[in-house]
């Protein structure tokens, strides 16, 4: 699994479901970009990986190792040719090329857990060209204008089935779509990018980057959950 799937964010796999189901791993990593076509997911993606599971006891890697890794989510590109040029489809619900899914960590109590990616979704059609007034950026390329911030909550279930081999990766979906909207600063993009969380103090983290415009450069807010 190449840099255009997993080159993105990483968060950690608690231990008691990766010894279980990960053989040890303990890193989750992926990557979604804004492009029509490329070998990036059309969605968010996961795969599952730990450098010292391939290491001898105590020995570093060698430069240029191959990482056994376990496909836990993704969304292939798939091209689908229609009137009005090339429109990508995907396994991944409502998937529009400039959603953006930057950030997702795995959020955990004594009773409850889920995997939960953080990004934007696009509420306009796509759009490719120069921007148009009232688009989010003044840069040539895809356009949604209007965007909305989401947290999409995975089913950790639906991870160790891919993992024991009876889902296919390709077929795993978000079991609900959470909009924040109400807690955050109202920006045009919603640039979430970054999530972590505190299980010590069952607190969730989400970056929101260039939302505080007070300054002459904007800065990031960062946002915290208590999770009951």
């Amino acid at each position: 699994y190449h840099g255009q799937l997993t080159g993105g964010y990483i968060f950690t796999v608690p231990e008691y479901f990766a010894n279980v189901y990960l053989q040890g791993k303990r890193l989750i990593s992926g990557l979604f970009t804004h492009q029509g076509v490329s070998a990036t997911s059309q969605g968010p993606a996961m795969f599952a990986y730990g450098p010292w599971v391939d290491s001898a006891a105590g020995s570093a890697l060698a430069n240029g190792t191959k990482l056994s890794a376990q496909a836990l989510v993704y969304y292939p590109y798939e091209p689908n040719f229609r009137a009005n040029g090339i429109d990508p489809i995907s396994n991944f619900p409502d998937h529009q090329i400039p959603d953006g899914w930057e950030a997702a960590t795995w959020a955990y109590t004594p009773t409850k857990h889920a995997v939960l990616v953080v990004g934007q979704r696009v509420q306009g059609e796509t759009y490719y060209g120069v921007a148009r007034p009232g688009d989010c950026t003044i840069y040539k390329g895809y356009h949604g204008t209007p965007y909305e911030p989401r947290v999409l909550f995975y089913d950790p279930a639906d991870l160790a089935a891919v993992a024991q081999g009876t889902k296919n990766p390709t077929t795993v979906v978000p079991y609900l779509e959470w909009n924040p909207q109400e807690f955050f600063v109202n920006t045009c993009m919603w640039e979430l990018t970054g999530a972590a969380y505190d299980s010590a103090n069952g607190i969730l983290y989400i970056m929101h980057r260039a939302a505080d415009s007070i300054d002459r450069e904007p800065s990031p807010i960062l946002y915290a959950f208590k999770i009951k």
